[in-house]
């Protein structure tokens, strides 16, 4: 599986196969897909729209993060990772630093983000990530997954998967 969506509709799948109580959330997941198509579905329409993805998976990093008390006191480490669909550049157009999205420029923003200060809650920071990689002018699309994996003993991590793109971006402030 190439990203958090598709693993998280592979899931769903599953459980609505097996009659699972989470079955409801196929149906937020089909209003989700409808909207932004897995890479399988991304993949067998690549013929009719070309697609550019950069990523960045499993950045860990320690962050002030939580509303709990015990939160407000430690640093954690959290596991991000990041997909950006982006617009083509075409063949013609110039390749050179400023139509790429750089990686380690994404990285960075990530780290000033977490450098900022602390965040109540890894909603707020998926959300802080997403705004930032929409700034850069040829990501369309971005998925972004925040886990925390020391919240839960019992978990191997807990978090959020959210997609946003270009045009529903949230005002900057929102996510201040």
């Amino acid at each position: 599986m190439s990203n958090a969506y598709d693993m998280m509709a592979a899931w769903v799948e599953a459980e609505a196969r097996n009659g699972s109580q989470h079955a409801a959330g196929a149906n937020v997941m089909n209003e989700t897909q409808d909207r932004f198509p897995t890479s399988r579905q991304r993949a067998t329409s690549a013929a009719k729209v070309a697609l550019d993805r950069v990523f960045i998976h499993d950045l860990v990093l320690d962050a002030s993060i939580g509303i709990y008390q015990s939160e407000l006191l430690r640093l954690q480490p959290v596991n991000i990772s990041i997909d950006m669909d982006l617009d083509p550049i075409g063949a013609t157009a110039p390749h050179h630093r400023d139509n790429i999205v750089c990686y380690d420029r994404i990285t960075q923003g990530v780290k000033a983000i977490i450098d900022e200060g602390h965040i109540g809650l890894v909603e707020m920071l998926a959300e802080r990530i997403a705004a930032f990689c929409l700034e850069q002018s040829r990501v369309a699309h971005v998925s972004v997954a925040v886990s925390k994996p020391e919240a839960i003993a019992e978990a191997r991590s807990v978090g959020v998967f959210i997609v946003r793109n270009r045009n529903d971006a949230p005002d900057a402030n929102y996510c201040r």
